[in-house]
């Protein structure tokens, strides 16, 4: 009868411990995808954050180099190039409302 018992007392106790490792196998696992999502999510942000200011600064370097061709320009094109100037002002003005 003992052994049985022993036999018996030894399973269950088989049972627990790798019942108790799957379940902080599971754990861990989960804690690590989480972990990842959220660093994947922030590179995302990073990533269009900064594809935002590159484009950003593409515009107004273009906006400056169309100023400084305004103010060195000849006279003949300068009322043309300054009514060009006063429309990217304006849609500047109107984009940073």
């Amino acid at each position: 009868m003992s052994e049985g018992l022993f036999t018996l007392a030894g399973t269950l106790l088989g049972g627990l411990i790798g019942a108790v490792g799957t379940i902080g196998a599971a754990r861990i696992a989960g804690r690590d995808q989480r972990r990842n999502q959220y660093e994947q999510w922030r590179r995302e942000v990073r990533r269009n954050t900064y594809g935002e200011f590159i484009a950003t600064s593409l515009q107004a370097h273009r906006r400056c180099n169309d100023l400084h061709i305004f103010i060195h320009d000849d006279p003949e094109s300068s009322a043309r190039r300054e009514d060009d100037f006063k429309g990217h002002i304006s849609w500047n003005r109107q984009r940073c409302s």
